[in-house]
């Protein structure tokens, strides 16, 4: 024990703290082993193996160390400060983003990476973290456990593909291929084929009538045509009697496209209303999932898309259509692409989807006319006869609160708004006493311009609600089921035009810095609880019988 060796010293490059933890854990080890009883030894000679064995480095930095007598000879208190100097608390926050910030590394084992690193996020495999996403309650040791055996299988099934090569029978150099004739693409069927075997020779277009070329060669077709859709039912007399419906639809089209909702046997599905279109379509997906029990019966039919080429079907069959109360039996085409259902021309008549006109009425606009015949109605703000006053709670005593302060920028705001509002008959000056005074409240608007208000808390504090009941929704879509007919009425500043009794008038008296005003009229913010059951009442009123 007297010949071990020393540990080696402490050095302050790279990561010092590692080296710090290391160390001591070293020199604990050497303490431990070269004495015969470790407590024995005093703190003087721990402290001076300590600095003996760390270096001469060590002994400059233990010489700054602010001391007492009592902690220098500590050997606790020395470790204590070692400690400080060469591991700092971290900061907590930026450790946890380089946390989590961890990635396994190429080539990196999962051992070395399971040491400082987020299993879940910083993974590599990205079939091992859908392993890891799947289990319900994952601990530590299971993904621990999962990923080594992951880890394990790779680098068996990868000894086993070094000893077992798979046997390559030819490999071929990929050679340019030099254009030929045969390869050209044809400017009237666009498609490549062989000379003199073009599969448009003899075959009429579809959009200019004339022969020996498709529609999507035509020379005739108009450049904007090419975000339009139709779908036209063409036939051609041959040998096989058979016919062709085109079916063809373009993306570059910016309206949305029409979708509407309809019962097929007993099952909703959304369907594509298509006027241009000649036939249904239905994929086969959605076929199945309508639980229908007929079967697809073979057609002849040949559906094309709008640039001659074929749309491949399994057959047609015959559904029932339901539609806001309409039954419709309709012929649809099952297609096996994943196609949006579409409802062609003759099932959207029939359903109700869309009605011929065949020519337009003409509606004169009367707006003028009857601005022209009632002046009145449409200029400055409306009065109802009858004014209104509010009822106060039994024991209401009335309070008169003080005026509230305006900063000097909105002074002359102020004072331009309320000289408006009392030539426009709004509000007028108070000049006698009043047993109720309100403060003033003053709300910006978004165009700069000031609104006047009153603070009416204390008011509706003492107010009798009008026990008025609202009308709601369901009532009004009952009473709108068979109209057919519908004219809106907006009331220009509706409150303003309810009149107040002049007793209730004196009781909306508000203070401002250039005097009292009180209000002639209805205010919404001041009648919180009444206001819009008092109004309802009134417009409910004068629409009665109409």
């Amino acid at each position: 024990m007297e010949m071990l060796k020393p540990p080696e010293g402490l050095s302050f490059s790279g990561n010092v703290a590692d080296n710090w933890k290391r160390f001591l854990q070293r020199v604990e080890l050497f303490l431990e082993a070269t004495g015969s009883d470790p407590e024995v030894r005093t703190d003087r000679q721990k402290i001076a193996i300590l600095l003996h064995v760390a270096g001469p480095e060590a002994v400059d930095v233990f010489n700054t160390f602010t001391l007492t007598e009592e902690q220098r000879a500590s050997f606790e208190a020395v470790v204590h400060k070692f400690q400080d100097y060469c591991a700092p608390k971290a900061n907590e926050t930026f450790e946890r983003h380089v946390f989590r910030k961890t990635i396994q590394m190429k080539g990196q084992s999962f051992e070395n990476f399971l040491r400082d690193a987020e299993i879940v996020d910083g993974v590599r495999d990205h079939k091992m973290r859908e392993r890891l996403l799947r289990e319900d309650d994952l601990t530590l040791e299971k993904a621990t456990r999962i990923c080594k055996a992951a880890e394990n299988s790779s680098q068996q099934a990868r000894m086993w593909m070094d000893q077992h090569p798979t046997p390559v029978e030819q490999v071929d150099a990929m050679q340019k291929r030099e254009k030929s004739a045969s390869r050209l693409r044809c400017r009237k069927c666009n498609r490549f084929h062989a000379p003199r075997r073009c599969p448009a020779f003899g075959k009429k277009c579809n959009l200019c009538g004339k022969k020996h070329h498709l529609a999507t060669c035509c020379d005739a077709k108009p450049q904007d045509e090419q975000s339009s859709r139709r779908v036209e039912e063409v036939e051609i007399p041959s040998e096989d009697n058979f016919e062709i419906l085109q079916v063809g639809e373009s993306r570059k089209v910016a309206e949305k496209d029409w979708l509407t909702k309809v019962m097929i046997e007993k099952v909703p599905l959304q369907f594509k209303v298509d006027t241009g279109s000649q036939v249904n379509l239905l994929p086969l997906s959605l076929f199945r999932s309508a639980n229908s029990r007929q079967h697809l019966i073979p057609s002849p039919a040949v559906l094309q898309s709008y640039n001659g080429s074929a749309i491949g079907h399994l057959g047609k069959a015959r559904l029932t259509l339901k539609f806001q109360g309409k039954v419709v039996s309709a012929e649809f085409f099952v297609v096996k692409k994943n196609r949006r259902a579409l409802l062609g021309l003759p099932t959207c008549e029939e359903l109700g989807l869309v009605n011929r006109v065949h020519e337009i009425a003409t509606i004169t606009n009367t707006q003028s006319q009857v601005q022209r015949e009632f002046p009145a109605l449409f200029e400055g703000i409306g009065k109802i006869q009858r004014p209104y006053s509010i009822s106060f709670k039994e024991g209401t005593v009335p309070v008169v609160q003080p005026t509230r302060r305006v900063p000097q920028a909105l002074m002359e705001p102020l004072k331009q708004e309320l000289n408006r509002m009392e030539q426009a008959g709004i509000i007028t000056r108070m000049k006698e006493p009043s047993d109720w005074v309100s403060p003033l409240v003053l709300v910006k608007k978004k165009n700069g311009s000031l609104r006047v208000c009153m603070d009416p808390r204390r008011i509706n504090e003492c107010l009798r609600r009008e026990h008025f009941e609202m009308p709601r929704r369901e009532d009004i879509q009952a009473e709108l089921a068979s109209a057919t007919v519908f004219s809106k009425l907006d009331a220009r500043a509706g409150f303003h035009q309810i009149p107040l009794t002049d007793e209730t008038s004196r009781v909306c008296t508000f203070g401002t810095p250039f005097g009292r005003y009180r209000f002639l009229s209805m205010r919404w913010r001041a009648f919180l609880f009444v206001g819009a059951s008092i109004f309802t009442m009134f417009s409910g009123r004068l629409g009665s019988g109409l």
